[in-house]
C-alpha cells in the first residue's frame, strides 16, 4: 500500500508539472510602456507575437527558465524601429533613415532578440564561450551554432518598450546566425539545451 501511496504522489506530481507547461509567467515589474494610439499599439503587438517564440523549462513544479525569443525579420525591425521613434519623437525622415540602417545591420543573418529568466543566475551565462548552454539554429544538414551571442544587459523600460515580455529580472541577449538554410525553408528553429534542460523556439522563415 505504502509502494502504491508513493506512485500516486510521483503521479500526480508528474501531472501537476506538465500542467505547468505553457502557464501563462508571472509578471514582475513596472508594466511596459504603450503608445498612446491603441491601433498602432496593437498593430506592433501582432507583429511582436507573429515573430516571437516563448518557451518554459520545468524541474517538476520548480522553473529553471522563462525564455522568449524575437526574429528580427525586416517587418519586425521595421515596426521596432517606427515605434521607437514614436516613443522618441523622431522626425519621419529620420525614422526613414534608422529603418534603412536597422535593416541593413541584420541582412544576410538570422538575427533574434533572446530574453531568458533563470532561477539560479550562475547559469545566466550564454554569451560566455563556456557557457552552461548550447545554442543551435537546427538545419537540414546539421545543427548551425551562432556567429555571436552578446549580452544586451538587464531588463529596462526601454527595452520593455520593444519587448514587453521582459521582467525586472529578465537578461537580454543578441544572437546572431548565419542564412545557412536553403531556400523555401518555411520554418525557423532555434535550440537551446543544457543539463538544466531543453527548449525549442520556432518561427516563420521569412
Amino acid at each position: 500500500m505504502r509502494c502504491l501511496a508513493v506512485m500516486a504522489l510521483a503521479a500526480a506530481a508528474a501531472a501537476a508539472a506538465a500542467a505547468c507547461v505553457g502557464a501563462p509567467v508571472p509578471k514582475v515589474g513596472e508594466p511596459a510602456p504603450a503608445l498612446k494610439d491603441a491601433a498602432a499599439e496593437a498593430a506592433y503587438q501582432a507583429t511582436l507575437d507573429r515573430y516571437t517564440s516563448r518557451r518554459e523549462i520545468y524541474n517538476r513544479l520548480d522553473t529553471r527558465l522563462f525564455g522568449a525569443m524575437t526574429l528580427q525579420s525586416a517587418a519586425f525591425v521595421e515596426a521596432r524601429v517606427r515605434r521607437q521613434a514614436a516613443f522618441q519623437d523622431i522626425p519621419s525622415a529620420t525614422a526613414d533613415a534608422d529603418v534603412a540602417k536597422a535593416q541593413a545591420e541584420v541582412a544576410g543573418e538570422y538575427v533574434f532578440f533572446l530574453g531568458v529568466h533563470l532561477n539560479d543566475h550562475r547559469y545566466d551565462d550564454l554569451d560566455k564561450r563556456d557557457s552552461t548552454w548550447r545554442l543551435a539554429l537546427v538545419a537540414p544538414s546539421g545543427d548551425v551554432t551562432p556567429l555571436k551571442v552578446e549580452r544586451v544587459g538587464r531588463s529596462n523600460l526601454n527595452l520593455r518598450a520593444l519587448y514587453p515580455y521582459l521582467d525586472d529580472f529578465w537578461t537580454a541577449y543578441r544572437v546572431r546566425f548565419p542564412r545557412a538554410l536553403p531556400p523555401g525553408t518555411a520554418r525557423l528553429e532555434v535550440h537551446l539545451a543544457s543539463a538544466l534542460g531543453q527548449a525549442s523556439f520556432e518561427f516563420p522563415a521569412e
